[in-house]
This record gives structure tokens, sequence and C-alpha cells, in this order.
């Protein structure tokens, strides 16, 4: 194991969040004081690391380890000397809001702003961005941030207007699946079959699942992931397709620069949150948002994000298979819609379908298996995938009342 994967596992251990995380041993803690000297380690996720340790709970081995570091700054790397000083004695402003984040304090709208700017330009050193956002995650956005962070993605992505009077935008999160087939590809094109105009949006892969996504299952089919938004709209508007994919990083190259500080991050920051809702592509009205969450936690702040400003025509939030946008067939799950206002659970048997028995996941899956068992489904083979597709079109098409 190198340096550097030896500090990802720490920090996945510690890093996590306020509840979450696990203790570091004493022994463990002297291995940290070694890889922060070392030039094979990464600096942003030294700095991710540094920033998780400051700001949660120490033990008192941990709190002896930061007092000891804290005393002695040359072992650790100079540039991460500035997150040990207190807000008054730095003059540089993205430098002040990151370490009043990392005191557990909230930013304003315009604050945030800020500090996310300065997170999407390239001139600033990627070692502070990945402090302010593990700051941001650890003590956990707020609502005044979360919508701050929309508006300005919103403001920065590129977006094309179509006069579709319905589109569904099914937001996945980027980072794909890890353990279970993703049909949303074959979904998407199930319900353009079905008259409903589908987008999908995405990236190749990011942290922390580096996961199946549509991106890959495009490139599997021999199709191509990085059409223009025209050419997307194209695909939207052909009622011999009627669904299509737009790629982070022809809609959002800012952001999608971040993706090699997102993988030594190891951790999801609020990008993962929000990237997902910038529809890049728009019916006239806007769109029907289909979405997903892991934690409970989640549910009222993604609909606090969605109901932000009013961008969609309606949108519907589940708790999907690892927390995508795709109902599982195994048991029934939390199930939101802002039509009637909707708080309730969703399962196969509310539409006469088979519960599946409860099954755990499998890692072994691959972009291959998905693109079988999709294709084969679409052709009309009995079976899971076939199932699958036709309850979460189901599931899509009646929490927007278009069936």
């Amino acid at each position: 194991m190198t340096d550097q994967q030896e500090l990802v596992a720490l920090l996945k251990q510690k890093g996590t969040g306020q509840t979450m995380s696990k203790q570091l041993s004493s022994a463990e803690l002297d291995r940290l004081t070694t890889l922060m000297q070392s030039n094979e380690a990464m600096l942003v996720t030294k700095a991710t690391m540094l920033t998780a340790m400051v700001m949660l709970p120490p033990t008192d081995d941990e709190a002896q380890w930061l007092a000891i570091m804290k005393r002695n700054l040359k072992w650790l790397p100079q540039d991460l000397h500035v997150l040990f000083q207190s807000p008054t004695d730095v003059s540089d402003p993205f430098l002040q809001l990151t370490l009043r984040c990392i005191k557990g304090e909230n930013l304003s709208a315009s604050e945030f702003t800020e500090a996310m700017s300065a997170v999407l330009d390239q001139r600033v050193p990627t070692y502070l961005q990945a402090s302010f956002l593990e700051a941001e995650r650890l003590k956990r956005e707020t609502e005044e941030e979360n919508t701050a962070c929309l508006d300005l993605f919103w403001n920065r992505c590129s977006r094309l207007d179509t006069d579709l009077p319905v589109l569904i935008d099914i937001a996945h999160p980027y980072d794909g699946f890890s353990r279970s087939l993703n049909l949303s590809v074959f979904i998407a094109m199930r319900l353009g079959q079905l008259g409903f105009p589908t987008v999908l949006h995405g990236m190749d892969e990011t942290s922390p699942k580096n996961g199946i996504t549509p991106y890959k299952i495009l490139l599997g089919l021999g199709l191509d992931p990085h059409r223009s938004l025209e050419e997307t709209s194209q695909d939207l508007q052909d009622p011999a397709k009627g669904w299509g994919y737009c790629d982070q990083s022809v809609f959002f190259p800012e952001l999608y620069a971040l993706k090699e500080l997102r993988k030594q991050m190891v951790k999801r920051p609020v990008l993962s949150t929000i990237e997902k809702f910038v529809q890049p592509i728009r019916a006239s009205k806007g769109n029907f948002v289909f979405t997903g969450y892991t934690h409970p936690p989640y549910k009222g702040m993604t609909k606090a994000i969605l109901n932000h400003r009013n961008r969609t025509a309606a949108y519907a939030i589940i708790r999907g298979v690892e927390g995508s946008a795709q109902a599982p067939l195994d048991r029934r799950c939390p199930f939101v819609t802002s039509i009637g206002d909707k708080d309730d659970f969703v399962s196969p048997l509310d539409f006469g379908m088979t519960e599946y028995p409860r099954v755990d996941g499998d890692k072994t899956i691959t972009v291959t298996d998905c693109i079988r068992e999709g294709m084969d489904a679409l052709s009309g083979k009995p079976g899971f995938a076939k199932d699958c597709i036709d309850y979460n079109c189901r599931v899509i098409l009646t929490s927007f009342g278009l069936i």
C-alpha cells in the first residue's frame, strides 16, 4: 500500500462526519504524523485530513496529536500551517471564509457565493479549496448555503431552453452505482419510447464511488456521451428517440475541472449535492425533476433546494438504490412529490407488481452486465431488469401525473 493509499484509508475512517467517524488509535496517529510528511501523499488529501482532525470532536489521543502538531508545525507541510490560524489573523478573503467554516460558522449567501467562486477558480490553491469543501461538509451546509450554491452553479453553467412542453430530468448522483445494476439509460430509453422525452446528465466518473455511470454505459453501447446541448436537444425532440444525455464536461467545464480535486478529497462535498440540479436542457415550463437521496436528513434538504426559486415544473424525490433516483424492486422506499405535496412510500405492490426478495449489493457488477440486462429487458426478456425498468417508468410518470 502506498503512502497516499494509507492516508486515504485513514481519511475514510476519520473524515466521515460528526456522527459516523471512527477514532484513530495511537499507532494510527503515529503513522498519520509520518504520512503528513511524506512527499508521496497528496497535499489535497493532507489538507482534507487535517481539516477533519481540527473540526471533529477528538479523543484524548487525537487532542494530544493536534497539540503536538501545533507545537511542531515543521511536521506538517508549510502550506497547511494556515489551517491553525484565526480568521482575524489572515488577509486573504477566501482563507478567512475557510477558517470561519473550520470554526463551525455558517456563511451568508453572498459569503458562500464568494467562497464557491474561489473553488471554481483554477488560480486558487487546491489544498485551500479542499479544506473549504471539507469544512462545509463537516459543519453541514445550511439551506442558505445550499441554495446559494445552486444559484451560482445555475448562473455559471451552459443551458439550452427548448419548446418541449414536457421533459423528464432524471437527476442521479454523478458518482454512479458501485454494487447494483445501473439501468438509468434504459429507463430513459423506455420513457422516450412511450413519448415522454427524458434527459440524463453526469460525468465519466467521480469520487467517492467512481462507479457505473450513464457515461460508461453509453461508451459501452458505442454512443457518444460528449454530444453538444444542441445535438442532445435534437435527440429529445426526435420522436424516434426521445431521450438524451448531457455531460458535465460539456455544460459545466469549470466544475468538471475539479474532478481530480474531488478524487484526492475522497469524501463527497456539497458539489455532489447540487450539481445534479442545474437542468442543462429545459422544457418551456421547467423540467419534471426526478431525484434520490441516501441519508434521511437529505430528504428535507433536497426539497428545500428544489423549492428554491421554483425552477422545476414539478419534482419527485425517492430514497433510491445507492442514493440514486432508481426505485428499488425489493422494498418500499420513502417518496416525496411536489404535486399535492405528497410525502409517503412507494412500492412495486402499489402497481400490482412483485416485490423481489431483499438482496445485498453485488460489487462484481460491471458495465457489461448493465448493458446486457438493460438491452435484454428492452427487447422484452422477462426478469429483474425488465421489471425494474417498468416499475421505474410507472413511478416516474405517476408521480408527475403524466399517466
